[in-house]
């Protein structure tokens, strides 16, 4: 069996997260910072020290970032990194899967696209073009943003950038 961290659980169960982890595989350790939730751990994202280092096999955090300071978002990304636990079967079977979505996609195009928009983001859409967004809503979405978060999704793109 493995473990998923979910950090930021609230009231939600694993049944509410996606349905790779709505499965017998999956152990869900539920993590938040209000003790009131009843979470298996409580704390921070930017300090996790309750969970040991290597210890969950996933993490799942849904909608917790963009509450953070820009400040602390690499504090947090650093104690993700640390409780992971990555292993050569691990990546291994990452690749793997990806690799199979990826040949999937190129083979059936837009259906596999709507297919696994759908199956991993509970999105249902009719067309890929559906999924686009406009430029007007874009520039809507950045209009109503602090230049916090706007900083923060710069440098979120940089690294990414830098990255590939």
């Amino acid at each position: 069996m493995k473990d998923f961290l979910h950090v930021g659980c609230g009231q939600k169960r694993k049944d509410r997260t996606t349905p790779g982890f709505n499965t017998p595989q999956w152990r869900e350790l539920r993590f938040d910072i209000n003790p009131k939730v009843k979470p298996d751990i409580v704390g921070t994202m930017t300090d996790m020290s309750a969970v040991a280092d290597a210890s969950v096999d996933a993490i799942y955090s849904s909608h917790n970032i963009e509450h953070l300071y820009p400040h602390e978002i690499p504090h947090a990304l650093a104690e993700f990194k640390r409780v992971l636990h990555w292993s050569a079967e691990t990546d291994g079977a990452i690749e793997e899967r990806v690799a199979s979505i990826l040949a999937d996609v190129q083979q059936r195009g837009d259906a596999a696209v709507l297919e696994y928009t759908q199956r991993c983001d509970g999105l249902q859409a009719d067309s890929v073009a559906a999924l686009e967004i406009t430029q007007a809503e874009l520039q809507a979405a950045l209009s109503a943003i602090t230049s916090e978060q706007r900083q923060a999704l710069h440098a979120a793109a940089e690294r990414v950038r830098d990255y590939h």
